[in-house]
């Protein structure tokens, strides 16, 4: 496991989390080598509380692709400094993981497997559509459960995993999402190996 695993964290006006968000990846028991939260367009404190709480805090202005855009932006800066078996986490500002998540995630990726993902649970509270959340979630899980090859291929995860293998590799490599028990969601990549020809 002597590979790094740089987390990215997509944050636009979420100085209520943040710093739980980033407290949280500090206290895995396999810390990343880098947090990075890309304030996207914050108007509020955003960019501050990460950098009080330890996080590198890269900012974009005029982005108007969103999210994808700010992920972008930060896998430009990244992937050009990561070796083959490097990492990237792609998690969500408003979410935590587990103590254990980070370092379950290595082993995997050490394993073999090109990419990790886990269960994800949401908070209380948000009315009909924070109650539908939690029945989609709950269903994702039940599946991912049911699964008998142990690991599952999901939808959800191709999108974080195509970006974050842009530009890595000319080729696609295989892609699974095992079920790791996991408080938000994340998603883990390493990258293939690059070819010749």
């Amino acid at each position: 496991m002597d590979f790094k695993i740089v987390a990215l964290l997509p944050a636009h006006n979420e100085a209520e989390s943040i710093a739980t968000t980033v407290s949280a990846l500090r206290a895995q028991t396999r810390i990343p080598d880098a947090i990075i939260v890309i304030c996207d367009n914050c108007t509020d404190a955003t960019a501050e509380i990460a950098s009080d709480h330890g996080a590198t805090v890269w900012t974009t202005s005029g982005n108007t692709h969103k999210k994808a855009g700010a992920l972008n932006y930060a896998l430009e800066r990244v992937l050009p400094q990561l070796e083959d078996d490097d990492a990237v986490l792609v998690q969500d500002a408003d979410s935590f993981l587990d103590p254990d998540f980070v370092a379950v995630v290595a082993a995997r990726l050490d394993d073999g497997y090109a990419a990790v993902g886990g269960n994800f649970y949401a908070r209380p509270g948000g009315g009909i559509c924070g109650a539908f959340q939690r029945n989609e979630y709950a269903r994702y899980a039940r599946d991912n459960a049911r699964s008998t090859a142990g690991c599952c291929a999901s939808r959800a995860w191709a999108p974080c995993s195509g970006s974050a293998r842009s530009g890595r590799s000319p080729r696609p490599s295989p892609t699974a999402a095992c079920r790791i028990p996991a408080e938000g969601w994340s998603t883990a990549t390493r990258p293939s190996p690059r070819t010749t020809g």
